[in-house]
């Protein structure tokens, strides 16, 4: 029998992960990265792009698999992916050349929000960041992405300053929040 969206649905609900492994991604991982990265950020934010075509423009140059082939060859990036099962399911970028280091990603597919992976993927960041030696963290979040940020407060960071940032032909308001390592 095969199975229907609701059936879907629910299992992504009501499923709790039963393993997951973080590991450190490389130019192989790129092409999933890339997908992973668009399919999370359009499903986050396409309800805040008033025009359809600022949402395609963006998303197209900023998750490009060429843009990640590159990104990931740089030694001040890390991209740490999680995996369920053998799939990627999350992943986060951190920008260890940078001090504070920036956490400039951090995405989950949807169907893994609430379950845990996000800490535990922010939990691990925050290791690989002190084992470069930094003692902070900080990260941008869009002021509409109330559940990211009610996240990050939860886990103790802490808005610094706010800033705007273009995209395409829409403003957009963002927090800068940071954490104590």
């Amino acid at each position: 029998m095969p199975i229907t969206d609701q059936d879907w649905y629910l299992w992504t609900m009501e499923t709790p992960p039963i393993n997951f492994e973080f590991s450190r991604a490389g130019i192989k991982d790129a092409l999933a990265l890339s997908l992973l990265a668009d399919f999370s950020f359009r499903a986050t934010f396409i309800k805040d792009f008033r025009n359809r075509e600022d949402l395609d423009g963006y998303s197209e140059k900023t998750f490009a698999y060429a843009k990640f082939r590159h990104s990931l060859g740089r030694t001040d990036n890390y991209y740490l992916i999680v995996k369920i099962d053998s799939e990627m399911v999350g992943y986060a970028k951190l920008k260890l050349g940078d001090r504070p280091v920036q956490l400039q990603k951090i995405y989950l597919h949807p169907a893994f929000l609430g379950q845990g992976i996000g800490k535990a993927l922010l939990e691990k960041s925050k290791t690989i960041a002190r084992e470069a030696g930094a003692d902070k963290l900080w990260l941008a979040v869009e002021e509409q992405n109330l559940n990211a940020i009610a996240f990050y407060e939860r886990t103790g960071w802490e808005t610094t300053e706010e800033f705007d940032f273009q995209i395409g032909t829409q403003m957009f308001h963002f927090f800068r929040m940071e954490l104590d390592l």
